[in-house]
């Protein structure tokens, strides 16, 4: 097991030389650095090649800071030949790197020395390194900029979204971040709106709708989505305010308002089985008035068998009241003129004196007045009774 390990050295250093926790002594520090070496190390290393970057690596951090700058073919053959021995080298990182600060060298952002080309690595002193990074966050701050004005001005949620997230990354700031930043919390709040608008137009639920129409006004969300969800509030609501219209109306069992609580079922386009049950209310409503009237007439008739018909019409809908009653008394007086009239036909069949004096003197007791038929059946009879006793008296 020790075969497979390496020593290594750790040297601590010391807070404070009391030892407790919570104080740092920067004097006592900064003398335990001293004399343990590190600050020496550090300046050697300042002094020499602090920073090394594999070509690749190099190139993936710094090669965007080549966009908008001219490379020069002669000035980069020089820099070719100076650290790479060849005015024209291959393809690849090794030279890309090179040509990428001979052109910034040319354009000022660079120093021509401080630098070295190895086989694998790019190294660079401090002063150097420090002249990429200004130029990385001067170039990094520009474009953070221009995509965040550009997110603004189309008011897109996912670029504002990053580009706001680089700009907190850089810690820039300034009125253009704040914008940026209120615009984006004002998006994602009209997202939010947007997908609770959707759950609801999904569920047609009246108070989960009218709840998110209300947070959607308070983000300012417009668009084809809060139109739908507005105009089938609207639709529920008025199938909400015709439901109970026919549910009241069914109570008061009245035409006229089971009528209109139809007429707004249909227009607020409800179809349940409250509507159903009040249409046929209202039809059978309709149908009774117009049995009740037919009755009516045929009661202040003399048919009997038309009365008989409307009145079992009447009782089958379950009819009751005044009329009703007249119709039966008026029945019962049209069967007994029909029982009468027939009667009078069998005396007068059997020319039966006796029998049809009698019958003749029951005709004014009738309680309803006598039918055509039995007016004239009454004559005959009379005009027989008249034979007979005349050829009786013979």
């Amino acid at each position: 097991m020790l075969d497979l390990t390496a020593p290594h050295f750790i040297r601590c250093v010391k807070p404070n030389a009391a030892l407790v926790s919570d104080s740092y002594d920067g004097v006592y520090v900064m003398r335990q650095l001293e004399q343990m070496g590190m600050v020496h190390v550090v300046r050697a290393r300042k002094q020499g090649y602090a920073h090394r970057y594999p070509f690749d690596r190099f190139i993936s951090r710094y090669g965007y800071l080549k966009d908008g700058l001219v490379e020069d073919a002669a000035t980069c053959a020089a820099y070719f030949e100076r650290h790479l021995g060849t005015r024209s080298p291959p393809p690849g990182d090794r030279a890309s790197t090179v040509a990428l600060l001979a052109t910034l060298a040319s354009a000022g952002q660079f120093d021509s020395s401080g630098w070295a080309v190895g086989t694998g690595k790019l190294f660079m002193k401090a002063a150097q390194q420090q002249q990429l990074e200004v130029a990385r966050e001067a170039y990094l701050r520009r474009v953070i900029t221009e995509q965040l004005r550009a997110a603004i001005a189309a008011r897109d949620f996912d670029k504002l979204d990053k580009a706001v997230a680089a700009a907190v990354e850089m810690r820039l700031g300034g009125e253009l971040v704040s914008e940026a930043q209120r615009m984006l919390s004002l998006l994602r709040a009209q997202r939010e709106a947007e997908s609770r608008l959707k759950e609801a137009i999904l569920a047609r639920d009246v108070a989960r709708l009218e709840s998110a129409v209300a947070n959607a006004a308070q983000v300012s969300l417009g668009g084809d989505v809060i139109a739908e969800a507005q105009r089938l509030l609207a639709l529920l609501r008025a199938q909400q305010s015709a439901a109970t219209a026919l549910s009241s109306a069914l109570h008061s069992n009245d035409a006229d308002r089971l009528r209109h609580a139809l007429e707004q079922a249909r227009q607020s386009g409800l179809n349940t089985g409250l509507v159903q049950e009040a249409q046929r209310r209202l039809d059978g409503l309709q149908k009774g008035s117009q049995i009740e009237a037919e009755l009516r007439e045929a009661t202040a008739g003399t048919n009997l068998l038309h009365l008989s018909n409307v009145l079992n019409q009447a009782e089958e809908i379950g009819m009751s009241g005044e009329a009703i009653k007249a119709a039966h008394r008026q029945l019962a007086a049209l069967q007994e003129s029909a029982q009468l009239n027939s009667q009078l036909q069998q005396a007068m069949g059997a020319r039966d004196a006796v029998a049809l004096k009698a019958l003749i003197a029951r005709a004014p007791s009738l309680q309803c007045a006598p039918s055509d038929e039995l007016r004239q059946t009454l004559d005959a009879s009379r005009a027989m009774l008249a034979e007979i006793e005349a050829r009786s008296m013979e």
